[in-house]
Parts: structure tokens; C-alpha cells; sequence
């Protein structure tokens, strides 16, 4: 409080040019106002006057705020019990639990009506204004002070007589594969400190043991997290779709040949790409492929395309790949007819002779 001399009480202080930082109490003493923060680094002067009984006085006041010059880099600030949850007619106390800012000015620019923050501990109370008979409160806290500034925010549970409904955090889950590993089911941000429990709407896709769910078919499902009431909360729910893929499998033609002039061979094929230590005969895989090929009995010799197609396969687990075979004309072979084989002393030589006239046996055409 200022010391007064040449005029005599009561007292009126004011002041033109006063920041909005700053706060004139009645009784002439100057503080920080709790929903505004000082800038980094200011310097002015201000003009107080007091009337009083026998004239007026005034005096000039300097205020310097100095921005420190260090630190640099995030600053971090939290609070003792956040959320801190109160009953109806209980009073509010929260304080700092710790903040890396130096010299901190505490402000909120969205504190409730019925709670105050002082400006040089930060620490949270219930201020006698009327308090909502239940609600759930969020307002933002910022420490700011020489080497920077932190924010933090605060959750203050009211409730009366029974137990605090509230939200499960965000529950999402990645795509996956038939065939893919078992994976744990990590549950959402919560107030409340009960046990999780998980269900799965499609056990034909995803069974679940614990927080651990297994892939059993290729779908979609919901699996749905569900959190326990306790002595504070009521019990809560939320819930995301996953989304399982087939797996593929390969088709391949298998290899054939056949002669000049012959038709075509009955085509087959290979399946690769099995998961869960199946095969083709453990696995749902049903019906056979089609196949196509352009060449025919009449085709020269050469090497030919297989291609297999779809035909009846089908799997609620597999899709399907295909890849070529290759179909091989070989030369069709002919048979010389009409000759006879002179007979031959031997003499030790190779050579022989033959009557008769050659007709070849097997020309097409």
C-alpha cells in the first residue's frame, strides 16, 4: 500500500494509463491481473493519483518487465490431480505440480467464474461464486515467464451424489492381412482408472483373448472396448472397425508340350502363397481355373502362352493371382516305309544297301 502525505483519508486511487496486465486495487496497491500475461519485455511510465480529504496528489510510476534472455527451447508445466474431481459444495485445490519455466506469471483466459488462479504460485481455488450443480470443466493454464512460456490444460469433474459419466479417449485400428501375427489391442486415454475388456462383432474374423486379437478369416468386424465402472466413474464404451484383407495367392499354369499336328493337352496348374500352414486341400479354396491358349492342332512348332484365368475359383480368405505356363510344339516325326535290306556277308564295314522304293509314313497334309 502507498504511503499518502499532504491529504488525509478516504482515499480514491486511479490511474489513465495502467496496462491491462496491471491491476489498481482500492487501497492503492498495484498486482497482476490474472487474465492477462505481462509481455517479454516492457518498460513505461504511469501515472497514479489519489484524492483525498484536502486536495489531490499524484506520482509517476516506472515498470519495467525485463524478457530474461535465456532458456529458448519447450517449456513444460503441470498441475497436482488433474483432472481433480470435487462433489458438489467441495472446494477446488489444485498447485503446480512442476514447470520448467523460469519466474512464471500464471493466466487463464477461459477459468470458470467460480474458480480463480493466483498469478504468482498458479495455484487453483474454489473463489465463493456459485458452482454448477454438475459439469465438467476444461480451461487452459499458461505459465510465462523469462526463458519462455508453457500451457497446460485442466479438467475439474463436479458431479453430485452418483458417479461421473465420461468418454473414452480415441480407439483406432490399422488394416490388416490374413495371415498376419496376433496383435495386442492398446485402450484409449481415460479418466477413470478401471479395467478394459474388448469384444469383437465377428468371431469369423477377429477372436479376441484378453487384449490380444487373433485374425481367424478375411472381413471386416467392430471391436468394441469396454471400461468398467468404479467407485468415481461410470462405466464407458467405445468401439472401431478393422478391416482384415485377403491374402493372395498365385496361380501359375504348369509347363506342357505336345507334338505337331496333335491337339492340345489338358492344362494345370500350381497354387502358391498358403498362410497358416495351410494347402490347397486344408484351405477354403474351392473350384479350378480356366486356361486359354492360341495355339491349335494346326499351330507350326514353337513355344505358346498358357494363360490361366479365374474359371470357378473362389475363397472368402484368398484373392488370386495368375501367371503363364508355356505350351511346347514339338516336330512330328515320320516313318520311312517300302524298303527292303539287301542281305551282306560282313566284311567289317558299316555300309549296306536297300531295293525297293521309300515312301515316307506320317506327313501331314
Amino acid at each position: 500500500m502507498p504511503t499518502v502525505t499532504g491529504i488525509t483519508a478516504p482515499y480514491t486511487f486511479s490511474a489513465a494509463t495502467l496496462p491491462g496486465w496491471l491491476v489498481l486495487n482500492p487501497d492503492g496497491s498495484i498486482g497482476l491481473s490474472v487474465s492477462s500475461v505481462p509481455p517479454a519485455a516492457v518498460s513505461g511510465s504511469h501515472m497514479i493519483t489519489v484524492s483525498g480529504t484536502g486536495g489531490i496528489a499524484s506520482t509517476m510510476l516506472m515498470i519495467t518487465v525485463s524478457g530474461g534472455g535465456g532458456g529458448g527451447g519447450t517449456q513444460t508445466l503441470s498441475y497436482t490431480s488433474n483432472p481433480n474431481i470435487v462433489n458438489v459444495g467441495m472446494s477446488v485445490s489444485m498447485t503446480v505440480a512442476s514447470t520448467t519455466v523460469v519466474a512464471p506469471f500464471y493466466s487463464s483466459s477461459n477459468i470458470p467464474s467460480w474458480l480463480s488462479i493466483i498469478p504468482t504460485t498458479g495455484a487453483i481455488y474454489s473463489n465463493g461464486f456459485v458452482q454448477p450443480s454438475t459439469s465438467s470443466t476444461n480451461f487452459t493454464v499458461t505459465a510465462t515467464g523469462s526463458n519462455g512460456s508453457a500451457n497446460t490444460d485442466i479438467r475439474i469433474n463436479v458431479y453430485e451424489g452418483g458417479k461421473i459419466n465420461h468418454q473414452l479417449g480415441v480407439f483406432s485400428l490399422a488394416s490388416k492381412t490374413y495371415g498376419d501375427a496376433s496383435f495386442s489391442l492398446t485402450p484409449p486415454n481415460s479418466e477413470s482408472a478401471a479395467p478394459f475388456s474388448y469384444s469383437s462383432s465377428n468371431t469369423n474374423i477377429i477372436q479376441i483373448s484378453g487384449n490380444t486379437a487373433t485374425i481367424v478369416g478375411a472381413g471386416s468386424a467392430t471391436i468394441t472396448v469396454n471400461q468398467e465402472s468404479n467407485a468415481t466413474y461410470n462405466a464407458s464404451s467405445t468401439s472401431a472397425s478393422i478391416t482384415v484383407n485377403k491374402a493372395s495367392l498365385t496361380v501359375t499354369a504348369e509347363n506342357k508340350s505336345k507334338m505337331y499336328s496333335s491337339a492340345n493337352p489338358s492344362f494345370t496348374a500350381t497354387i502358391t502363397g498358403f498362410v497358416n500352414g495351410q494347402e490347397l486341400a486344408t484351405s477354403d479354396v474351392t473350384g479350378v481355373a480356366n486356361f486359354s491358349t492360341t495355339a491349335t492342332a494346326s499351330s507350326p512348332v514353337a513355344n505358346y502362352n498358357i494363360t490361366p484365368s479365374i474359371g470357378s475359383l473362389s475363397s472368402n480368405n484368398y484373392s488370386f493371382s495368375f501367371a503363364n505356363g508355356q505350351l511346347e510344339i514339338t516336330r512330328a516325326e515320320l516313318t520311312v516305309i517300302g524298303l527292303i535290306a539287301n542281305n551282306k556277308e560282313y566284311d567289317g564295314g558299316f555300309s549296306a544297301s536297300a531295293s525297293g522304293t521309300a515312301n515316307l509314313n506320317g506327313v501331314i497334309g
